[in-house]
């Protein structure tokens, strides 16, 4: 969920970054706002209604924890949209900034720090069904409400302390020179903002390799739990309990983890699609960008709401995904009163 104005800055050239101010102004900007915009309310929309659905449903909450790591995506979408969008839509050219650097840096403040809280949600989930996989036992001993919460926690503090320190570096070097750039990170003047940039921009390009390699290996070791659930149907289980071999509670524990995790293979094949094709046009074309000087304002407008709109697609996902929510929608096809009593 980043700006292309982010992007660009892996470059050190001054000539692109300067391209970059000056390119929401270049381009008609009528198209690219109504489309920002139609983001931003089917963003909100989506997102929160789903958020509703399942903050309306503690009980199964409770009884999955899978489901906090979608609660923590939903939130991280809605936060970046609310408090970056409105923003991006205010100002025509970042280089004439005029709302000042404390704006200046919440509006930074919400391209990095919560827009890669939003990235690094959809890895949480891909972590998570790795872990699930590799050590099931494990995870079903040790996956809780309480463990899943604190990981989405670190994951909302990490960034944190990564992203605001640089933020509040930046917006100290941006007041004594008076912003005369506009409301940038200056990569240009400052080799420690540089390297805090590439590192911040790297969370993308990270989470979506691992994404695009966990999901694979997902699935092959999901085809595997699937046939040993099989055998364990076939067992006479002449008196096996947990008392009995390993071997036999192993695949006890294959066969209620087979079924039990259905819901959450297809979320994960479904979510590493739409980051395949929402996101890798934006890795392709800002790396390109960094060892080229040819920039195109209208493929990066178009890029940029390409990714952007993955967080419309998060909670049409969810709903594809998971039967509760489906189930929600069918009994309730139009506005949801009668669920919610309004």
């Amino acid at each position: 969920m980043h700006n292309h104005e982010a992007f660009l800055n892996f470059t050190t050239n001054e000539t692109m970054l300067n391209a970059t101010n000056s390119s929401r102004s270049q381009p008609p900007l009528g198209a690219y706002d109504i489309c920002e915009i139609t983001n931003l309310i089917l963003a909100v929309l989506f997102n929160s209604t789903i958020l509703l659905i399942l903050l309306h449903q503690p009980r199964e909450v409770a009884r999955n924890p899978f489901l906090i790591y979608v609660l923590n995506l939903l939130i991280a979408n809605l936060v970046f949209f609310i408090c970056y969008t409105p923003l991006d839509l205010a100002v025509d050219d970042m280089a004439d900034f005029s709302f000042g650097l404390p704006a200046c840096s919440f509006y930074l403040y919400a391209q990095y720090c919560v827009g890669n809280i939003s990235i690094f949600g959809h890895l949480l989930i891909v972590i998570n069904r790795i872990w699930a996989v590799a050590a099931p036992i494990h995870y079903k001993q040790h996956h809780t409400v309480r463990i899943t919460t604190i990981l989405c926690g670190i994951s909302w503090i990490i960034m944190h302390v990564i992203i605001v320190p640089g933020i509040v570096f930046n917006a100290t070097l941006l007041s004594k020179s008076n912003m005369p750039k506009g409301c940038v990170v200056d990569v240009i003047n400052s080799v420690i903002l540089k390297t805090w940039n590439t590192f911040a921009q790297m969370v993308l390009v990270i989470s979506e390799i691992i994404m695009l390699a966990g999901c694979p290996y997902i699935l092959r070791k999901k085809h595997g739990t699937r046939q040993i659930a099989k055998s364990a149907d076939s067992d006479t289980n002449d008196g096996a309990s947990y008392t009995a071999n390993k071997d036999t509670v192993v695949m006890k524990v294959y066969k209620r983890k087979a079924d039990e995790n259905k819901e959450t293979s297809w979320l994960l094949l479904l979510l590493t699609l739409s980051v395949f094709f929402f996101w890798t046009p934006s890795m392709i074309w800002y790396i390109k960008l960094s060892f080229s000087s040819i920039y195109d304002p209208y493929v990066t407008q178009v890029i940029n709401l390409i990714f952007n709109f993955q967080a419309v697609v998060d909670p049409i996902v969810f709903t594809l995904a998971f039967d509760r929510i489906r189930k929600y929608f069918e009994y309730n096809p139009c506005t949801g009163v009668q669920y919610f009593g309004w």
